[in-house]
């Protein structure tokens, strides 16, 4: 494969963030770990990478031809823009392609912008680690990434006046209190309105003094 025309095309959605791994690990190992090595070098440089091919392909234990064709995959994508001065003659090309070392590291985030319509659309869900309402985050945690709580919920459980904590040690004590009654930790759906209600009802009588 001559680049990294297999990668998965944009368009799609998911719950995470669109990142460097959705377009290159296709492409295979080596061009994805020598952008994630060079990624890493260039941030103490200004987005630049003053590194040879020979030295990448030790890192790694591979092959200099494996690096050097990996690395000629991410400048055809947009991944890396080689830098410095532009050569004299060709013999000075001829030289510098073999032995190239300055590149400057195009991150995510600029090569999106440069390839429009190619990354993956995250979806923002109250639950989701990246985004989320706090509250939604931890409940979500607690119930082992089993439990989905969307902006309404939220909503209620706040209206009972118990603050954040309280709901998240309320909902951690509703689970156990599964658990030892012999039905499962599990949450799903279901079990979520039944919290909701139960933490409802009780705010109803502390506050009817019951």
């Amino acid at each position: 494969m001559s680049d990294l025309e297999n990668a998965p095309k944009g368009g799609a959605t998911s719950s995470l963030y669109c990142s460097i791994e959705r377009h290159l690990w296709k492409g295979g190992g080596v061009p994805l770990a020598l952008y994630n090595k060079m990624y890493a070098l260039s941030l103490k440089n200004g987005g630049l990478c003053y590194c040879s091919v020979e030295t990448l392909a030790e890192f790694l234990g591979c092959s200099y031809n494996g690096a050097w064709i990996s690395v000629h995959k991410l400048i055809k994508n947009g991944f890396l823009i080689p830098g410095g001065p532009e050569p004299e003659n060709e013999y000075q090309r001829r030289a510098e392609e073999f032995d190239k070392k300055n590149y400057h590291v195009v991150s995510h985030k600029e090569w999106a912008k440069a390839h429009p319509g190619k990354c993956i659309t995250m979806l923002v869900m109250p639950w989701n680690n990246e985004i989320a309402d706090p509250l939604a985050r931890r409940l979500y945690a607690a119930s082992g990434g089993k439990t989905k709580w969307y902006a309404g919920m939220l909503k209620n459980l706040r209206k009972t006046g118990w603050t954040d904590d309280e709901i998240v040690k309320a909902w951690q004590a509703y689970l156990e209190g599964r658990k030892s009654e012999g039905r499962g930790k599990f949450a799903g759906r279901g079990q979520t309105f039944e919290f909701m209600r139960q933490l409802c009802e009780q705010t109803a009588r502390v506050k009817s003094g019951a």
